[in-house]
């Protein structure tokens, strides 16, 4: 090495030095925003963990220790490295290690949760935007509902069914029609349980729950809480694949009817349908089970193949009356406590639908008592600037309903005797606080003045030509 190499190299080392340590710099500033970042998530868990089942400290994983302390001697490492001048092949200094090789870290925010415990933010779940999400569909209208649980499968686990529920009753029309049927068929505890998401398929239905029946035309079906189109719920001819059979006329007549008709027809959670207009008044059970391609079962609880195995246990006398239900027939129905969800929801549900009733028609009754009020004065108003001879009938009215413009519902409105007084003031009955100011009065009077007064001059013309031609008359035959 020359003389000249040797003044330059360490000037050379002293800027490359002086770039190490501006990285360096850089470097440590970087990691205390991810150290600042890092203390805000973990205020923002405390907050916001109190109902976890984990718990904080189980909840947040900060990183294995073994981890942190590779990671320190690695940086050390690359530091020791940085500050050693070095050069490669060509007899160039390396590049200095970039910012994200000094500050790459494994930062463990959430552990997996197990079983069924409760965690902030589960993996793969929606978070603090999950959170408000699930607030807003608290408030959606069945079918905007079943578009937005129906987006992705982290929505669709946050389905509850009070939120199904009180979304059809709020809806009204044909959703809380079917919850209304469902309502005394989970009451008495003879179907079973809706998952939220059937329950949610239920409100805004529109084909039949049968596999492989694409028909539209259906109903829920108010005696067994499905939703089935006509040829496959059954008909008079029984056809095989028919879900309700009548047996009547299969079972009483035995000589264990007694039996049947105490122990079976009694018990309220076994669903039957005695009245029904479609198929007279005779007695129809459910006679085979429906299962949708998930695995979930539909319908009643007891079915007629269950009931025939009652016969059996009744010839060998081995089951008591008291026991016959609960040990053949319920065996494995679900518990009463998975009913509780649906009817509290739908008990508060409806009462809360039910003031919201009384007060939009208390507004309504409201409205229409203020409209009352502003189209009377309005007519004071007008009668005071009318002329004297049609003073007492021009404004002679009535009030009737309407279809509002969109025929959506109807309307208590004003309606005038007169033709053109009813075109004219329809506007201001519909906003009597339109006509308020004078001139506007004014104007109305005197285009109410001048269209009577035609009318009238009209009218009185052809009553002097009628009163002339009656006078006519008796002269001619006089002369006659």
């Amino acid at each position: 090495m020359n003389s000249s190499e040797g003044n330059m190299m360490p000037k050379d080392v002293l800027e490359e030095q002086g770039k190490g340590d501006e990285v360096s710099l850089l470097a440590k500033r970087f990691r205390a925003e991810i150290d600042n970042a890092n203390a805000v998530h973990t205020e923002w868990l405390a907050k916001y963990c109190a109902d976890c089942d984990d718990g904080f400290v189980d909840c947040v994983d900060y990183g294995d220790k073994e981890d942190e302390d590779d990671e320190e001697k690695t940086l050390k490492a690359e530091e020791q490295e940085r500050k050693r001048p070095s050069t490669n092949s060509a007899g160039k200094r390396k590049d200095a290690p970039s910012v994200t090789q000094q500050t790459s870290r494994p930062t463990k925010w959430l552990k997996a949760v197990n079983g069924d415990k409760k965690s902030c933010v589960a993996p793969g779940g929606l978070g603090v935007l999950g959170d408000a999400m699930l607030l807003v569909m608290e408030y959606l209208a069945p079918r905007e509902l079943f578009r937005v649980a129906f987006t992705c499968k982290a929505l669709m686990d946050k389905v509850t069914t009070p939120m199904v529920v009180r979304s059809a009753i709020m809806a009204g029309s044909r959703s809380k029609a079917a919850m209304d049927a469902l309502h005394p068929l989970m009451k008495s505890q003879c179907i079973h349980v809706p998952s939220p998401l059937r329950l949610l398929r239920l409100a805004n239905a529109k084909k039949c729950e049968a596999p492989e029946c694409n028909n539209t035309n259906t109903t829920l079906r108010a005696g067994w809480g499905v939703n089935l189109c006509w040829p496959c719920i059954g008909s008079l001819q029984e056809r095989p694949t028919a879900h309700v059979q009548m047996v009547d006329k299969r079972y009483l007549p035995s000589r264990w009817g007694k039996t049947f008709s105490k122990v079976i027809l009694q018990h309220p959670r076994v669903a039957k349908h005695i009245h029904w207009r479609h198929m007279s008044k005779r007695l129809h059970f459910w006679c085979k089970e429906l299962v949708s391609p998930s695995g979930e079962t539909h319908g009643p609880l007891i079915t007629v193949g269950q009931i025939d195995n009652v016969k059996e246990h009744l010839a060998k006398g081995d089951v008591g009356e008291e026991a016959l239900l609960c040990v053949v027939l319920l065996e494995g129905a679900p518990e009463p406590r998975e009913y509780r969800p649906f009817v509290e929801a739908y008990e508060s549900s409806a009462a809360q639908a039910k003031l919201a009733e009384a007060t939009r028609r208390e507004e309504k009754e409201r409205a229409k008592t203020s409209c009352k009020k502003g189209v009377k004065e309005l007519l004071d108003t007008l009668r005071g600037h009318m002329d004297e001879r049609w003073k007492e009938c021009i404004f002679d009215h009535e009030m009737v309903d309407q279809w509002s413009r969109g025929g959506k519902r109807k309307q208590s409105t004003v309606k005038f005797h007169v033709g053109f007084v009813d075109d004219l003031l329809k506007p201001y009955v519909a906003a009597p606080s339109m006509a308020k100011k004078k001139k506007v009065v004014a104007d109305l009077a005197s285009e109410i003045n001048q269209r009577m007064g035609q009318v009238w001059t009209l009218g009185s013309g052809q009553a002097d030509a009628q009163q002339s031609e009656n006078n006519a008359e008796p002269s001619t035959a006089h002369h006659a």
